[in-house]
């Protein structure tokens, strides 16, 4: 089955094919990133928290502590994703939720984009660009 993800007043999953609903998750605040689908089937969305779900739509894990920015959420090449939060904050997750790093070093960030290698691309306010591995 071919599954498209959306986010709305929560999370939808619905069935490419017919348009049926599969699944719903509900958040408390509209979802503004997201949903986005690492390789191992990790569903993120951010909205009121960071959301973790799983592919058949249970929720792992949420931390409030991490406020969708304006550049939303990258899947990197295996179980996580990387956030561009609020208050300059840029966090990589792993599909538990478990962090990898947290930074402020970056500034504001304003995109972000990963390669096929893994290699993570951030962009600032400031027009700098830095490249993670």
């Amino acid at each position: 089955m071919s599954v498209v993800y959306a986010g709305s007043a929560g999370v939808y999953a619905i069935d490419m094919r017919t348009g049926s609903p599969i699944w719903h998750v509900n958040s408390n605040r509209a979802v503004t990133t997201g949903p986005v689908v690492a390789p191992s089937g990790a569903i993120f969305a951010g909205a009121d928290s960071t959301y973790g779900i799983t592919a058949d739509g249970q929720v792992h894990w949420t931390d409030s502590s991490l406020k969708p920015g304006e550049a939303g959420l990258t899947v990197l090449g295996y179980d996580g994703m990387f956030e561009a939060a609020t208050d300059d904050m840029g966090a990589v997750l792993t599909g538990d939720g478990s962090y990898v790093w947290t930074a402020r070093s970056f500034g504001k960030i304003t995109t972000a984009a990963s390669s096929p290698s893994g290699m993570l691309y951030v962009g600032t306010s400031t027009g700098r660009i830095f490249a993670v591995r």
